[in-house]
């Protein structure tokens, strides 16, 4: 579900992605002012590229993060449930 929604804004954003991936700067306000359909059409491409890099990135911050939170938590097995301990 997170992943979906980092998907997401990066798909409506990837516009303003491919401006600054281009541009090599961060965009200002009227950044695509006065700018061609095609050119919009290019810099939008070019931000979906990102989007394999993206989820590279969020499923090993994800396994990283999932092992730092699972090595807290002690094995716990069936028998030990439902057994009274000795």
């Amino acid at each position: 579900m997170v992943y979906f929604a980092i998907s997401s804004l990066l798909e409506s954003l990837s516009e303003m992605v491919g401006y600054e991936l281009a541009e090599g700067k961060i965009a200002g306000e009227g950044w695509a002012e006065g700018v061609s359909e095609e050119k919009l059409k290019e810099w939008r491409r070019a931000g979906l590229e990102k989007e394999k890099e993206l989820e590279k990135e969020f499923m090993e911050v994800t396994a990283v993060r999932y092992r730092e939170l699972m090595g807290n938590v002690s094995r716990v097995s069936l028998s030990s449930l439902f057994l009274p301990s000795r």
